[in-house]
């Protein structure tokens, strides 16, 4: 894609956008129900999914207007810009823009904020150590060049339109997902063909043992080093070279499994620690459908612990899991495998789209 830009002006960002600090007592009274805070803004999300209620509490108090563009200043490097789609109060770590209108259109305003010219001026005006935060003054000084106003509003119209697409696979990709949760937690309470774990798979985890200082020191090796929630680190020495099914054993995610999965799939060579229960099946039962039956089950009963909750090895060895023949686990499986294909396609596409997306905005405004 070429972009001719002969008859572009050239702009400070400060003749782009206003810098808004309006600010209210209180929200409550001002009619403001929703608050904003950064850990409500997705790096490389335009739109906001989540946000606080007002009533609930709040200390913030800066106004933010529907069409608005929020840029978090603090830890510029998180690259967290989105567009403010209602009104609400936001925190004095964001910075809301207004666009000036008499050289940009407000449709446009958004993606010069999300490009890589943009985050990359933030993080180099950054100031500060643990918490840097860049300020309006400068951001100000940086130049973008762009069209005539009719112009922009194609381009506007272009960029919209990719981001719809973006938007219609995310819509998708939760359809997919929550369809894929259903089957799975349907298996997980099923009452029928039950059997302990302890008595249809091995649990391996006294193969593992704690790394020594020596092995410490050779941790930037290839061989995949796992913990709770995944891979962790790599080194150069392993224990295991199979497949096999790693569960967690401790981590806040139990309380969470329909969101964040609770065991995963590892092959060939590979390290655990001891954060993760280690399961190989054993006759009569598929390595997928252990994994499948594990992956978002409810084991919330079978945990111990207030503060750091834990999974012991007699609690797991007593989890049930719906076993039926291998025919019906192969038939099961074939059907889940269709819906994680499905979902890595969608998630193919769609990193596909944000690439190009990403990239007309860099040509544009890089």
């Amino acid at each position: 894609m070429t972009i001719k830009t002969g008859n572009w002006k050239t702009y400070d960002f400060g003749d782009l956008a206003h810098n808004l600090t309006v600010a209210v007592k209180d929200p409550i009274s001002e009619g403001y129900e929703r608050y904003v805070g950064l850990e409500h803004i997705e790096p490389g999300n335009m739109h906001i999914k989540s946000w606080g209620n007002v009533a609930d509490g709040t200390t913030f108090t800066r106004v933010l207007k529907k069409g608005q563009v929020l840029f978090g200043k603090r830890r510029a490097y998180q690259r967290k810009a989105a567009l403010a789609e209602f009104d609400g109060v936001c925190s004095g770590d964001i910075l809301v823009f207004e666009a000036n209108k008499d050289n940009v259109i407000p449709e446009l305003l958004p993606f010069i904020v999300q490009g890589d010219k943009f985050f990359d001026y933030a993080i180099k005006t950054s100031a500060g150590s643990l918490s840097p935060r860049t300020k309006f003054k400068d951001l100000a000084k940086l130049k973008f060049k762009l069209p005539p106003l009719n112009e922009q509003k194609r381009l506007a119209d272009l960029l919209w339109s990719v981001d719809e697409m973006i938007q219609n696979y995310k819509t998708t990709l939760d359809a997919i997902d929550s369809f894929k949760k259903v089957i799975l937690l349907d298996i997980g309470s099923k009452s029928e063909s039950l059997q302990k774990i302890g008595n249809v798979s091995d649990i391996l985890d006294n193969l593992r043992r704690p790394l020594n200082a020596t092995q410490r020191s050779k941790m930037k090796g290839n061989i995949p080093y796992y913990g709770a929630n995944g891979m962790v680190d790599t080194l150069n020495d392993y224990i295991f070279d199979e497949d096999l099914v790693l569960l967690a054993e401790d981590g806040g995610n139990f309380h969470d499994y329909l969101n964040r999965p609770i065991a995963y799939l590892i092959s060939g060579k590979s390290w655990v620690n001891n954060h993760a229960h280690v399961l190989r099946p054993k006759e009569g039962l598929r390595m997928k459908w252990l994994f499948y039956s594990l992956v978002h089950k409810d084991i919330t009963k079978y945990i111990v612990g207030t503060t750091r909750v834990k999974l012991n090895k007699g609690a797991l060895s007593n989890i049930e899991i719906y076993c039926p023949s291998l025919e019906k686990q192969d038939e099961l499986i074939a059907k889940i495998d269709s819906i994680y294909a499905s979902e890595a396609n969608i998630i193919k596409q769609m990193k596909t789209t944000q690439e190009i997306n990403k990239q007309i905005i860099n040509q544009i405004f890089g």
